[in-house]
Parts: structure tokens; C-alpha cells; sequence
């Protein structure tokens, strides 16, 4: 293995814990979380962590020998890729949607939403296309970015705490089974394309312990997203964030700083751009390299193609 080749951790630990944050934000079962959100929260991150770890122990296991070697390998690959492809679409279309329907309401000028859609999924497009290490160097820079976002509201936002909205009283175990499906979904599930593009895209293993990044990843993707909900939960208590469309949003609106009111809620923004564009571009890179196994030739064609069916479906559907 030569330098080039070698495992960057860091910038991987990086991807992950963007793609993990990804469109949560956005999508946080906060008024379904009949077991409390601080336990939904947990649940969400191990079932992340289960699903990461087996998705991608399991792509690796599958796909580390030639396809065509045996017909009952090959067999397997296209079963396992069949619901992997899927996913990866489908994760691609709904982190597109929620960031799409989120800024027409809050920031972008009216009419602007497909302009801004098709310059999205085109730089999605074009990272998933471009060598794996400017996709990774990208989500190192923005991982700091984010992390510096995510810190900067949060301090801000202490004045507006209330300590009576941190107190949390233990569920039944019958609340917590009633929470699992709402945090399946949109946490556990996306995991699956992830471990994929992680086995696909570093067929080698990445190093002696592969299963690091993704573990540091997803805790670091899920250290971030729980920091934005306890600066929500702690700003306007569980009940009235329940009623919110978009509840960390609200919680850094209300922030303001210095003697003229400077309101830093423009930075909430970059978390969830950002997040969201690693994780659609994750999507496109995963279905690039599984269908790639099949059909190397097609490979580079995947993310376009993948990009115009998602424009699509962002408005026909």
C-alpha cells in the first residue's frame, strides 16, 4: 500500500459524521418520540451504530472476492445490492426534499427552489463523481465548520435555558418499544447504503481496525446532533418543541448577541447544507460504486443519471 493509498481516518471519521448528521435536523421524530426525546435520541444512535457496523461488515464480507469468481457470491451481491440501490435513492430523494422544503420556507427567494435543487444535486453529483479523496478532504473541512456552527449556537443560546425543561424521568419499557419505528427509518436504515459505499469505496479494509472510523464517526455525528437537541429541548421544553415544524431552527431564531440584536441563526444554515450535501453525495457514490461492481463501464455515469431521477422525483412525486 503506497502513501496515497494509505487510510485518512480522520477525513473518513469526517464523511461519517456528516452523513450522519445528515437531514436529522430536519427529520427528528420530536412529536413522536412517545418515550421522551433525550431516550428517542439514544435509540436513534444505537440502532445507527448496529445497522453502520453490520451493513458494512457484511458489504465487505460480500464484495472482497471478484464477483464473477463464484455464481452463488455473484448471486448474493445482486440480492444484497438490489435493497442497497434502493435505499440509497431513496435517502438521496428524501435529504434533498427536507432540505429543498426547509430553506423555500425560511431563506430562499420565492421561485427559486428548482434552480437551487438542480445546483445542489449537480455538486452532489460532482463530488460522487471526482476521486473519493477531494469528496473526504471536503468533508473534513466541513466537519470543522459544522462542529464550530454547532458550538457557537449553543453558547449563544445559554442565556435562553431554562433548567426546569432539562429534567428527564425514566420511560416504560412499553414507551420505548412505541419509539423504535420512528427512529428506524431515519436513522437506522441509512446506514445500510453508508456501510456499502464504506466496503465499496475502500475494498481493502481500510487498515487493521475498519470498523474505527465508522464507530467514531456515527458517535461523532450523533455527539453534534445531540447537542442541537438539548439546546432545543433546553430553550422551549419537550412539549411546545413538539409542536414545531422545525424545532432547532425556532431555538437559534431567538438567540440574539451584542448591543444591536446581531441574530446568528444564519449559521443554523450551514449545518444543514452541508450535512445534507455529503449525505446525498454518499447516496450517489454508494449506487456509482454498486452498480460500478457489475457494470465498470456505466460507473461514472451513475451520479448524473442519479441526480436527474432525484430532480425528478423532487417534483413529480
Amino acid at each position: 500500500m503506497n502513501a496515497k493509498e494509505r487510510p485518512r481516518g480522520l477525513h473518513q471519521i469526517a464523511l461519517i459524521a456528516l452523513f450522519t448528521l445528515g437531514n436529522t435536523l430536519l427529520r427528528f421524530p420530536w412529536a413522536n418520540a412517545r418515550a421522551g426525546v433525550t431516550v428517542s435520541f439514544v435509540l436513534s444512535a444505537i440502532t445507527a451504530l448496529l445497522f453502520g457496523l453490520c451493513a458494512s461488515f457484511g458489504a465487505a464480507w460480500l464484495y472482497r472476492k471478484r464477483v464473477k469468481s463464484k455464481k452463488l457470491r455473484l448471486a448474493a451481491c445482486v440480492l444484497f445490492s438490489i435493497p442497497v440501490c434502493a435505499l440509497a435513492f431513496r435517502f438521496a430523494v428524501g435529504g434533498s426534499r427536507d432540505l429543498l422544503l426547509f430553506l423555500e420556507q425560511t431563506l430562499l427567494p420565492e421561485r427559486t427552489g428548482p434552480a437551487f435543487a438542480a445546483l445542489f444535486l449537480a455538486i452532489a453529483a460532482g463530488f460522487s463523481r471526482a476521486e473519493r479523496r477531494g469528496m473526504e478532504v471536503f468533508a473534513l473541512v466541513s466537519f470543522f465548520a459544522v462542529l464550530a456552527a454547532v458550538a457557537a449556537l449553543f453558547l449563544s443560546g445559554v442565556p435562553q435555558f431554562r433548567v426546569e425543561y432539562g429534567k428527564a424521568e425514566l420511560p416504560s419499557l412499553a414507551a420505548v418499544g412505541a419509539s423504535l419505528p420512528s427512529v428506524l427509518v431515519e436513522f437506522a436504515l441509512p446506514m445500510i447504503p453508508l456501510g456499502a459505499y464504506l466496503a465499496l469505496a475502500k475494498p481493502n479494509g481500510g487498515g487493521r481496525r475498519p470498523w474505527r472510523p465508522l464507530v467514531c464517526g456515527i458517535l461523532s455525528g450523533g455527539g453534534m446532533m445531540l447537542v442541537c437537541v438539548l439546546q432545543t429541548l433546553l430553550t422551549f421544553g419537550a412539549t411546545y418543541t413538539a409542536s414545531l415544524q422545525y424545532p432547532y431552527s425556532a431555538a437559534v431564531r431567538v438567540v440574539s448577541l451584542g448591543a444591536y440584536a446581531f441574530r446568528p441563526e444564519l449559521i443554523s444554515y450551514l449545518p444543514d447544507f452541508l450535512a445534507c450535501l455529503l449525505r446525498v453525495a454518499v447516496c450517489f457514490s454508494c449506487l456509482k460504486f454498486t452498480v460500478g461492481r457489475f457494470l465498470p463501464r456505466v460507473r461514472n455515469w451513475i451520479p448524473p443519471l442519479a441526480a436527474l431521477l432525484t430532480f425528478v422525483a423532487l417534483y413529480l412525486f
